[in-house]
């Protein structure tokens, strides 16, 4: 993995997304850290996501592809689906 800082990332962004394709790209920002690369193997559901799925208590459990495409476990709890829809009320 490449790493560089943002303000290499912007002083030239199409050599780098371009790079990306080839190597994944790491880039440090002041608050923030962010990686580029390509998917060759999409594999979202795996042996762990399913164990952190199972360990969320059945009656908490909702489907997170129907929030999120990316089906991040968060999106898996409804206790944290609501809790963000409160938020959001404020």
């Amino acid at each position: 993995m490449k790493k560089i800082t943002e303000k290499q990332f912007k002083q030239n962004i199409d050599a780098f997304l371009e790079q990306a394709t080839d190597e994944p790209i790491q880039i440090e920002m002041k608050n923030n850290t962010l990686y580029f690369s390509t998917i060759d193997n999409l594999q979202i559901i795996d042996n762990d996501w399913i164990k952190e799925f199972m360990a969320i208590p059945e009656e908490f459990r909702v489907n997170p592809f129907e929030i999120s495409d990316s089906g991040d476990l968060y999106w898996a709890d409804i206790r944290n689906v609501e809790g963000v829809k409160k938020i959001r009320m404020l």
